[in-house]
């Protein structure tokens, strides 16, 4: 399967929400080799791919499973349709995705495959819930990628690649979230406060 493709394929199966609970490698071979993990399971767990050529698009066609958090096929499973053509950016759409009840849309680098935009409806009522934009290098690697979980206008999450941290919006202000054993947390007056989950995303708890 072309490389592209294969990226693409990580970002779809692997829930935009587990991205929440990720910190992102300091180190590009890791970053590799944990997409080819993804990609290896995905292929390995889709069904009923087509791929078909029409007025200079291809458009491929999938069933595909959804992996958790441990990267392992969590039991749903959701459609997914890819458009691309040589020389502009790829757009894929899915459905059937409980976090995505109406469906979910973004773009992807041309060549690398990394997402550089993907927007969601969680609950189906036709009104976008979240937004996701990456800022890429020139050979399309992510370099930074930037949540806004509500589509209010206010991000929530940044992922920084380059330095391997990520920062979690409260309040009024941006806070560096910090790993201790098993928990994620920030600082908050001196002191560690683990982040909670709501829904699909963590946030502070209120004080």
């Amino acid at each position: 399967m072309n490389k592209s493709i294969r990226v693409a394929l990580v970002l779809a199966a692997w829930c935009v929400a587990q991205l929440a609970n990720a910190q992102p490698s300091a180190v590009d071979d890791e970053l590799e080799q944990f997409k080819e993990r993804i990609a290896r399971t995905a292929e390995t767990n889709m069904r009923n791919p087509e791929a078909r050529d029409m007025n200079g698009f291809r458009v491929l066609t999938s069933d595909n499973a959804e992996l958790g958090i441990d990267l392992a096929p969590n039991g749903n499973r959701f459609q997914g349709l890819e458009i691309t053509s040589p020389g502009i950016f790829r757009t894929m759409v899915e459905k059937g995705r409980p976090s995505s009840l109406g469906g979910a849309t973004g773009a992807y680098h041309r060549d690398s495959g990394e997402p550089l935009f993907v927007a969601w409806d969680a609950d189906g009522d036709g009104r976008l819930d979240g937004l996701q934009y990456s800022v890429v290098d020139e050979n399309g690697k992510t370099r930074l990628v930037v949540i806004d979980y509500e589509a209010d206008g206010q991000l929530d999450l940044r992922m920084h690649f380059d330095e391997s941290y990520s920062e979690i919006w409260h309040v009024d202000r941006w806070y560096r979230i910090e790993k201790r054993g098993d928990q994620r947390g920030v600082i908050l007056d001196g002191q560690f406060v683990e982040l909670e989950k709501q829904g699909n995303r963590r946030v502070v708890p209120q004080r």
